[in-house]
């Protein structure tokens, strides 16, 4: 019995259904021909009327029950033979996009993500199948891109430092003079300072995307975390005389992670500052509506040109390739993922040296508003 059950599950689906059908098909017509022969006797051993039966002509009239019978044995290996045929055509067609799917899985093993199973328009679960496989294609070619990118351009970024503080090194091993040392040593400082900060916002950028970032929201007052940022940014503020205008309603509270939020607001804020005018301003602003708590970072500063302004939230990415090297360039990724992990969206508006605002929205639910 287990040898048999190990035969069957050697076949492959096709031959599966052809049997199955065949089965079937034989089953139906075991309880079909029986019922059919003993209708056939009896309808001809009743009695019909004297009129019905002198219309009845000579061949009609030899037509028995045993006859019938007869027939439907003789009509038994067509009808299993067009069963079988029919059976093979439809197993062929339902699990073609099986095979397109083995196939493009085959494509896959081999490192091409390219591949698509096209030509499957059908909306039965073969198809479900087939549309979630092209989905899992897609996913999975967007995800090894993006690690790809995300090697490069970090491989890139630590290329710099690193190449910094080789040159420091080798400058002060070949010198006495003890001003230039202390010079060499404060830029390796400087870019191992800029290097833990990437590496810093690289791991919490990682653990977001895994999943595996501690997300513990309770009741926070905006107010005072702002106030809390800018004191911790408070140097770089004073380096460039800008005025912070917290004008955050101080009753207004929301439902975030602590630790979360005071990064997006650092993040938002030490962006203004950099990018701003000196002797210039950046506002704070917050209010509630009945669905969504909205908070707003604006300043007077340099602006951000359009052509960079859908790529800003983009990992590495500098509006101003020029500008001086203190950022990471992960900044507002990050403070884009922050924003999506609390289920609301960010957009903003800018012009060249007319400032820029960040408008972040985070749905109601998670707001307590007294």
């Amino acid at each position: 019995m287990n040898q048999k059950n190990s035969r069957i599950k050697q076949l492959n689906i096709s031959t599966k259904i052809i049997l199955l059908y065949i089965g079937l098909s034989a089953a139906h017509l075991a309880l079909l021909i029986p019922a059919l022969y003993f209708m056939v006797k009896f309808s001809f051993q009743e009695k019909v009327s004297q009129d019905i039966q002198n219309s009845i002509s000579t061949v009609t009239s030899r037509l028995t029950a045993e006859n019938i019978m007869w027939l439907l044995v003789f009509l038994i290996p067509g009808y299993l033979i067009l069963a079988a045929f029919s059976s093979y055509i439809l197993a062929k067609r339902t699990l073609q996009p099986v095979h397109q799917i083995t196939m493009a899985a085959k494509t896959i093993k081999n490192g091409d993500l390219s591949g698509r199973i096209d030509g499957v328009f059908s909306h039965d679960e073969v198809g479900e199948l087939a549309d979630t496989f092209n989905q899992m294609i897609s996913e999975l070619d967007f995800a090894f891109k993006r690690e790809r990118q995300f090697t490069s351009d970090a491989s890139h970024e630590l290329r710099t430092p690193m190449t910094v503080i080789t040159a420091c090194v080798e400058d002060a091993l070949c010198t006495n003079d003890e001003t230039i040392i202390r010079e060499n040593l404060r830029i390796i400082q400087t870019e191992n300072q800029r290097m833990r900060k990437m590496l810093s916002q690289l791991l919490m950028l990682s653990r977001g995307y895994e999943g595996r970032c501690q997300f513990e929201p309770e009741e926070l007052y905006p107010w005072e975390m702002a106030d809390s940022v800018v004191e911790i940014l408070m140097a770089e503020i004073e380096e460039k005389k800008i005025q912070i205008r917290n004008e955050i309603p101080r009753t207004l509270s929301i439902y975030a992670d602590q630790s979360l939020f005071t990064q997006l607001l650092v993040n938002l804020v030490e962006n203004a500052v950099k990018y701003g005018n000196e002797n210039g301003n950046i506002w704070l602003t917050a209010s509630a509506d009945n669905q969504n708590f909205l908070l707003h970072v604006r300043d007077d500063g340099i602006g951000i040109g359009r052509e960079d302004l859908s790529h800003i939230f983009e990992r590495f990415y500098r509006a101003d390739k020029a500008r001086d090297r203190n950022g990471s360039g992960l900044g507002l990724s990050i403070v884009k993922w922050i924003v999506e992990l609390h289920e609301g969206h960010i957009r903003v508006e800018s012009r060249p040296q007319k400032g820029t605002v960040f408008h972040i929205t985070i749905p109601k639910k998670r707001i307590i508003d007294f």
